[in-house]
């Protein structure tokens, strides 16, 4: 049902695929910055140095996403403020 309501609200709003898919990457760049950021903490030895070069180069990546950036702190504090709510 989301997924339907998504797809009329990009309808009634004129957002075309190019104005969409900017956010979805740099959503799937951050989770890729947190997934090397669990490595690093989670591996020992050359694995934690290979976790450690992996995080850098994610990094770089996501800041060349911009102001993008502001949508993924948005979702992430939003997530915070509803996780809290249902303590």
């Amino acid at each position: 049902m989301c997924g339907r309501g998504a797809l009329l609200v990009a309808y009634l709003t004129g957002l075309r695929i190019g104005d969409l898919l900017p956010a979805s990457t740099t959503s799937f760049i951050a989770t890729y910055v947190l997934s090397m950021a669990a490595a690093l903490r989670l591996l020992r030895g050359p694995l934690r140095i290979g976790a450690a070069i992996a995080l850098v180069a994610c990094l770089v990546v996501f800041v060349f996403t911009g102001w993008l950036m502001l949508w993924v702190a948005g979702v992430t504090l939003l997530a915070l403020l509803y996780t809290r709510s249902r303590l």
